[in-house]
């Protein structure tokens, strides 16, 4: 599944030459209810398209006859949709994982040649399990993470453990783009580099040059029977890049920390600063000239996002706060 569409497919017999598929919303009883609709089939799969995102589903299937014959529905099958956007940060180790084709709900594989599994902590680098492919033949898959919301030039952190089996243990390289197919990743994220038999850490810190929804795609390459395993995925908006910042001396710094909604800001013994407070929208919530030392900023922030700004002496920073 994906956030507006779900792929479908069913085991046959050898007498069945063709299918109907009915779905609706939540508890939907094709037996009760009309269906959102009834698509018809002569191969044993299909794609439901216009789904709701973030929804659950109800499907049956049938199938039909030469002669227009048709059988029974089978029982229920449940799926759901997941949502159009997943907030960041974003952290996947697999040990919470239930089965969804190979790995956590939403993600995608673009390759349906090769096996990919959940796997028990004998083969995971940390915890209960981790994600591996096993292919009979030579493997060119691409694997996607679920959609995320960007904003324009802010710092985007992607972050994942792989490693790969024998002399050739396979390449990767990681990218993003606008949708889920590998045509569509033209952001590098990191350049093609070599697995080794042990677990490395494949990370790199990128510049988003546009706002929007954005798909992370990994890409692997391996020889014959090789074995590829993917552990500990994480992804996280570092807020505004391309800042200049200088440090300055202890005693003409400004610090910020945020401890859950609360803001606060230390000004140093001797510091000249000013720290501004935006929303989103760029409107100023808070401004704070200091010219005297041993005050500062405690204050509790509402839910939301916030760009904050800090200039003191030569030094200036820009960071985003999420207040959940």
């Amino acid at each position: 599944t994906n956030a507006e569409s779900a792929r479908i497919h069913w085991d046959v017999t050898d007498q069945d030459t063709g299918w109907e598929v009915a779905y609706g919303l939540n508890d939907f009883d094709v037996s009760l209810e009309t269906p959102e609709a009834v698509i018809s089939t002569d191969f044993p799969g299909v794609t439901l398209p216009n789904l709701e995102a973030g929804s659950y589903y109800t499907m049956f299937v049938r199938s039909v006859m030469p002669d227009g014959t048709r059988g029974g529905w089978s029982e229920s099958y449940f799926f759901r949709t997941y949502n159009a956007e997943t907030e960041l940060p974003y952290m996947e180790n697999f040990d919470d994982s239930t089965l969804d084709g190979f790995a956590p709900f939403g993600w995608q594989v673009k390759d349906f040649e090769s096996n990919w599994m959940l796997v028990g902590s004998d083969h995971a680098y940390s915890g209960r399990n981790c994600v591996v492919c096993q292919a009979d033949g030579e493997i060119d898959d691409w694997i996607f993470l679920p959609c995320f919301k960007v904003d324009r030039q802010h710092d985007l952190f992607v972050s994942m453990r792989l490693r790969g089996s024998g002399t050739d243990g396979g390449t990767v390289e990681i990218k993003a783009g606008n949708s889920a197919t590998p045509e569509a990743m033209t952001l590098a994220i990191t350049e093609r580099q070599d697995l080794t038999t042990s677990y490395k850490v494949v990370k790199n810190t990128i510049s988003t040059p546009d706002s929007g929804s954005k798909f992370i795609g990994v890409h692997f390459t391996g020889p014959k029977d090789c074995t590829i395993w993917l552990d500990d995925v994480f992804v996280e908006d570092r807020g505004l890049s391309k800042i200049e910042t200088i440090e300055n001396d202890n005693d003409n710094s400004i610090h910020i920390s945020l401890n859950g909604d609360l803001l606060l800001a230390d000004f140093g013994e001797n510091s000249t600063g000013r720290m501004t407070l935006s929303d989103m929208t760029g409107a100023v919530r808070i401004q704070r000239d200091n010219y005297l030392s041993g005050t500062g900023v405690n204050v509790h922030l509402t839910p939301g996002c916030y760009i904050v700004c800090v200039e003191s002496g030569f030094a200036n920073h820009v960071a985003k706060l999420i207040v959940r």
